[in-house]
């Protein structure tokens, strides 16, 4: 329950946003929406200037063609713009907002014991369609504080006068200590019948040999493929000790460079999400982009804002170029979220591939079924690394710890944290 009120809250805030529009083709599974998630770092992208005229002239329901009433629209008088622009007060057909048809499935899913939460912050929110406003059940919570409060909040004065935006706190769900208890099975020692198998061993010896943990052991001082660079970086090479260890002595000088163009990295970013939303409309919510190689996406951005140089160097003292610093670093981040997954996550990924979630999924609308596919996609892409990526990062996991933990586990303003 309290899960599907965050998604509601996320909504909400997201869909003024993102702007996701429906796709004329939906795909059925996951799979559909690998390809989305490559990102190609040799693919022209638009400029700066291209990227702000469309996102300032197109990102709009009509163009008004003056900014305030004392300006003028134009010294030629242009006949189409005159029927366009007068037809809009004299018609009653309603323009539906992009976002309306995502909150009314939301709150549909909704118990209608939580509508008196959200009711009112939906009434004091600017935008919000009056199809909305008159749903039944919202319509009645106009100006109504809510009547269930929490037993750990009710000794507190003056409750009534709290932000319709903080209502939610006051639903006694959101407390966990009044959650029930689950009862469990009591837990029974037994000692499972495991078969020697001499394969798996040797395997296992292939991948950790037993030499090092014996007494006596003197390490042999010689260079090995972990200790030397790659040099040609591909989407698909693997990472060695020295490729990490590159990376993390560039995190500092790279989080400055975020610093120092905040304003012009977050800009692009937001105009460039729009351009691809309106030329490859492939993801429904395209900022999942960002979560699953965010390196790739902040290489885009740095060529948009035509800082490449100054970003080189940077990085070139460790060797990279931008691209080799971008795969490297997208590299690192995936295998260092892999070295620190939960069996929960584990479990929920393998659940997704298995398609125990498309049954209910299939009863969602299409417009969902979209998000909810492409959202499990991201996840998985998040997570996907080879086993000799995730044994090479371990080696200067805790340098990549202590420095994500320092820069709020965002690189440059990119998401570079897990979400297990």
């Amino acid at each position: 329950m309290r899960l599907v009120f965050f998604a509601l809250l996320g909504v909400l805030g997201f869909a003024f946003y993102a702007n996701a529009e429906p796709e004329p083709w939906q795909p059925k599974s996951m799979a559909d929406y690998e390809k989305y998630f490559q990102v190609d770092l040799d693919a022209p992208l638009p400029d700066y200037d291209t990227l702000f005229y469309e996102f300032k002239h197109e990102d709009s329901d009509y163009d008004p063609r003056y900014s305030s009433v004392w300006d003028f629209i134009g010294a030629v008088f242009d006949r189409g713009f005159h029927d366009m622009i007068s037809s809009y007060g004299g018609s009653e057909k309603r323009a539906k907002p992009v976002e309306e048809d995502a909150l009314l499935e939301m709150i549909e899913a909704m118990p209608k014991s939580m509508y008196e939460y959200i009711g009112p912050m939906l009434h004091e929110t600017p935008g919000i369609s009056e199809k909305i406003l008159n749903y039944p059940g919202i319509k009645e919570t106009k100006h109504k504080f809510p009547t269930r409060i929490a037993p750990q909040l009710q000794h507190i004065e003056g409750l009534e006068f709290l932000s319709p935006y903080l209502y939610y706190v006051l639903m006694p769900e959101m407390w966990p200590q009044l959650d029930k208890p689950v009862e469990l099975p009591p837990m029974q020692s037994t000692f499972p019948k495991v078969s020697y198998d001499a394969k798996f061993y040797d395997a296992l010896k292939v991948l950790v040999p037993p030499e090092p943990y014996q007494q006596d052991y003197k390490p042999d001082n010689k260079l090995s493929r972990s200790d030397l660079r790659t040099v040609d970086i591909t989407p698909n090479s693997l990472l060695t000790a020295a490729d990490v260890k590159a990376f993390v002595n560039t995190m500092d000088k790279v989080n400055e460079f975020g610093k120092r163009h905040t304003k012009q990295l977050v800009h692009a970013g937001a105009m460039f999400d729009f351009y691809e939303r309106k030329h490859d409309g492939g993801l429904p919510v395209n900022g999942l982009k960002d979560l699953v190689n965010p390196c790739q996406r902040l290489a885009q951005r740095v060529k948009i804002i035509g800082k490449e140089g100054e970003f080189l160097h940077e990085v070139v003292g460790e060797g990279f170029t931008l691209k080799d610093w971008a795969y490297t670093c997208d590299k690192v981040v995936k295998a260092y979220r892999v070295s620190y997954m939960s069996t929960m996550m584990l479990q929920a990924i393998r659940s997704y591939q298995r398609g125990f979630y498309d049954a209910d999924i299939s009863l969602l609308s299409p417009s969902r079924q979209a998000v909810q596919y492409s959202t499990m996609q991201s996840i998985l892409e998040m997570y996907y690394a080879p086993l000799n990526d995730v044994v090479e990062v371990r080696k200067h996991r805790q340098e990549i710890r202590d420095k994500l933990n320092a820069f709020d586990y965002r690189l440059a303003h990119m998401p570079i944290g897990y979400i297990d």
